[in-house]
């Protein structure tokens, strides 16, 4: 049974000593680890370029790993005030693009961080 939301909770059966009786469990195990393969975590040095004032900057970053088939929860560590990102997406393979944005008057060059990037495989 396929589940777009996850994998099914486990079933509900009495522990019993027949081998037959665990096939539900060993179907749900199965897809747990299918589920927990498809998520991988990153954290990637960003040094981001200077970003214009009142404007957007698509920038592109090396991360050996990330498929153009994954969805991402990308975490900046620090707040820069002023500086948000729109958007987050694996532009190519092994690449990640992200769509800064400058909502101040003058130009905002963030700092150098560490960045952590959750990905699940679709």
């Amino acid at each position: 049974m396929s589940h777009e939301r996850g994998i099914a909770p486990v079933p509900r059966i009495a522990l019993i000593k027949e081998p037959n009786m665990w096939a539900p469990w060993a179907r749900w195990f199965e897809l747990l680890t299918e589920a927990i393969y498809r998520v991988r975590t990153y954290l990637v040095a960003i040094n981001a370029v200077s970003i214009p004032p009142n404007s957007e900057s698509v920038q592109t970053f090396m991360v050996q790993g990330l498929s153009v088939n994954d969805i991402l929860t990308v975490n900046k560590p620090s707040n820069t005030p002023g500086l948000s990102f729109a958007q987050a997406w694996a532009s190519s393979q092994d690449t990640l693009s992200i769509v800064f944005v400058n909502r101040t008057g003058v130009a905002i060059t963030p700092v150098p961080e560490v960045y952590s990037i959750l990905a699940t495989r679709r």
